[in-house]
């Protein structure tokens, strides 16, 4: 399993929506971060501009109108979670999970609703939405009637319950009354987030060099998953969870074991969707007082064409044909090392306007090498001696 630098655009319009009239928004929780970040370097801020920039876009794009107000306004709680997570109709409804089939589109999430039971889809509601508010959703009651006592116990507005409920026990009318509203964000977030692919590409390739499956998926996660929820997870990112992560999967349905599947087991996979800011995180949380990682590092550059690549990228940009025109090899053998030299974010790629360009990340080249100094010397410094 390797992360998807390619983005979800229905989990996208979700997440867009569901905050569109929330108190904090993508934009406010970078802006938050910018200001506290020591790990974030230029590439990360033009990055998380670009995302403001598009959620900028899309709020002139779609003016708040009668069907966002319905659908999109966080519900009042008598209590909160730690993160303030926004229950909305509209987020209910749009839920993913891992059983829908690629590309993960508004058409597939209809029919994965309409294959399962009734009670199976109420539950799965309630997990995805309201569930984040209980200390033990297992022990609520399953069904109608716990989910009718569970909206009853959480919600202070008495038309906000049954909106709620009404939704979840009938969602079909409601979700083909947002389908134009849903697909048209979706495709509008695919269409202006393409520039941002090259930014997506080295996310990716920073995450995942930080270890095998296990490690990364707890980096994002921080829990420990069952290994065969590991084995066939899917790894995508997102861009408006930006410092969360989603995890969409439905393990905890009593309906999961359905005739089809082998032995009554659940098969579904697990989709993992991890905010954009969870490779600065991990690069802020990555054990550097491990030996392995330290010698993955010099196994990668001690290659003498990798290691002069590095250095010519230091102050130029290039393209992989101009590379492997100048070090005379083939352009596939040019794109094998970069690609090394990526996977542990050492190079990164920027497009221009006919070209997809690599240079050096002097940042991570900096912050790892003086990892590496600080485990040989124990985090020795040269003052420390003339004390």
């Amino acid at each position: 399993m390797d992360i998807d630098h390619r983005i979800v655009p229905l989990h996208e319009a979700r997440i867009y929506l569901m905050e569109r009239l929330s108190d904090i928004r993508t934009s406010d929780r970078i802006a938050k971060l910018k200001t506290v970040s020591s790990r974030m370097n230029n590439s990360d801020f033009a990055f998380y501009d670009r995302i403001v920039k598009l959620q900028n876009e899309l709020d002139a794009r779609f003016e708040t109108d009668h069907l966002i107000r319905q659908y999109f306004t966080p519900l009042k709680t008598k209590h909160s979670t730690v993160a303030d997570f926004p229950i909305t109709i509209g987020g209910m409804l749009l839920a993913l999970s891992g059983e829908m089939d690629e590309p993960f589109g508004f058409d597939e999430m209809i029919a994965m609703y309409k294959s399962w039971p009734k009670e199976r889809l109420i539950r799965f509601f309630f997990m995805t939405s309201i569930a984040y508010f209980f200390s033990d959703p297992s022990e609520t009651e399953s069904g109608i009637s716990g989910f009718v006592a569970a909206a009853d116990e959480l919600l202070t507005d008495y038309k906000d319950k049954w909106a709620l409920v009404d939704a979840a026990t009938n969602p079909f009318p409601h979700l083909e009354r947002l389908r134009p509203l849903v697909t048209n964000v979706a495709k509008e977030i695919e269409l202006r987030s393409r520039g941002l692919e090259p930014y997506l590409i080295n996310t990716a390739h920073e995450l995942s060099s930080f270890g095998d499956n296990e490690k990364i998926i707890h980096s994002i996660l921080k829990v420990k998953l069952p290994d065969e929820w590991i084995k066939d997870a899917v790894v995508r990112l997102s861009l408006f969870s930006f410092d969360e992560f989603n995890f969409y999967s439905s393990p905890y349905d009593e309906g999961a074991a359905s005739s089809d599947s082998k032995n009554g087991s659940n098969e579904s996979r697990v989709l993992i969707v991890g905010g954009v800011y969870m490779a600065v995180v991990t690069r802020a949380d990555e054990d550097f007082g491990k030996a392995e990682t330290h010698l993955d590092l010099l196994k990668k550059i001690s290659d003498p064409m990798r290691f002069n690549i590095l250095h010519d990228m230091c102050d130029r940009e290039a393209y992989g044909q101009e590379l492997a025109e100048k070090y005379k090899t083939t352009r596939s053998a040019m794109y094998y090392h970069l690609e090394k030299l990526m996977g542990i974010g050492m190079i990164e790629l920027r497009s221009s306007e006919y070209r997809m360009l690599y240079t050096m990340n002097k940042r991570n080249v900096y912050d790892k090498l003086n990892s590496l100094r600080d485990y040989l010397l124990n985090g020795w410094k040269p003052e420390d001696d003339e004390e």
